[in-house]
């Protein structure tokens, strides 16, 4: 049998493309939505490094939806790290495009989008998970501003109802 040490927040050791600034914000964004209704939903997954600051502010109950085309190489990853944090009963896996995916008008209480940061797709999960979101839900995106993710900027930056910018995410909070 193997034992595994188990990780807990930060996180540190588990790889991912998150500053501790950003670590502290999905936790304090997942805290600030434990009483609003609905589950906690991700795009862009990679190793889970960004789930596991979800689930770590995430009241029990709720259950985080992460959708991602997991690459073999980092699916792995990300199952390891999500059973040593616990978290692997709290976790729903759709592997493939966000976009296809069909919920029966299921609300959510936060979001947090991290894909391939094309105006296309942020636009296509704006428009697919704001309607969802329920009222006092926060949308949240990352590499807002980044030099090398240009093409979202003036589509977010326009956006209604932002709440925040903590360093690379911006957040949008739906009104009550």
């Amino acid at each position: 049998m193997v034992h595994h040490k188990m990780i807990t927040f930060p996180f540190n050791g588990v790889e991912g493309l998150l500053s501790d600034s950003d670590k502290e914000s999905l936790k304090a964004f997942a805290e600030r939505c434990a009483d609003v209704l609905g589950d906690y939903f991700e795009i862009g997954s990679l190793r889970g490094l960004s789930s596991l600051c979800i689930c770590s502010g995430m009241p029990q109950g709720k259950n985080l939806h992460c959708f991602d085309f997991f690459e073999p190489d980092k699916f792995g990853d990300f199952m390891v790290n999500v059973v040593m944090a616990n978290c692997q009963n709290r976790v729903r896996i759709y592997m493939g495009d966000f976009r296809h995916a069909v919920f029966s008008n299921q609300p959510f209480a936060f979001g947090f989008v991290d894909h391939d940061h094309k105006l296309n797709t942020t636009i296509a999960a704006y428009e697919k998970f704001w309607p969802l979101l329920s009222p006092g839900g926060i949308l949240a995106f990352h590499d807002f501003g980044h030099a090398v993710y240009p093409e979202p900027f003036d589509f977010l930056n326009t956006l209604p109802h932002r709440i925040s910018l903590q360093e690379t995410i911006i957040a949008f909070q739906k009104p009550k």
